[in-house]
């Protein structure tokens, strides 16, 4: 935690942008892989870093397909509206 709570430190200080929850995890799987081996890692999608991965994934996919429901609603109900209200 002392490793990732500097390099949090250094990379703000960089303005370099990163994230916390990768740093962690990366850590986590890091010293964990040095220290004992990989093979004491629960790869598993339900309980383990599997699903921790692929959020990392999945949620931006998401959040994309979201933005563009939310723009294009936007558009043709009010935007594309014949009544156009203007200030």
């Amino acid at each position: 935690m002392f490793g990732e709570a500097v390099f949090m430190f250094v990379a703000t200080h960089c303005a370099i942008p990163v994230s916390t929850t990768h740093a962690v995890v990366g850590g986590i799987i890091g010293v964990t892989t040095i220290g004992v081996g990989g093979h004491c890692l629960n790869w598993d999608f339900e309980n383990g870093l599997a699903g921790i991965v692929s959020s990392w994934a999945i949620s931006p996919a998401l959040s994309r397909i979201a933005g563009v429901v939310n723009y294009l609603g936007t558009h043709y109900t009010i935007m594309g509206s014949k009544h156009k209200v203007r200030n």
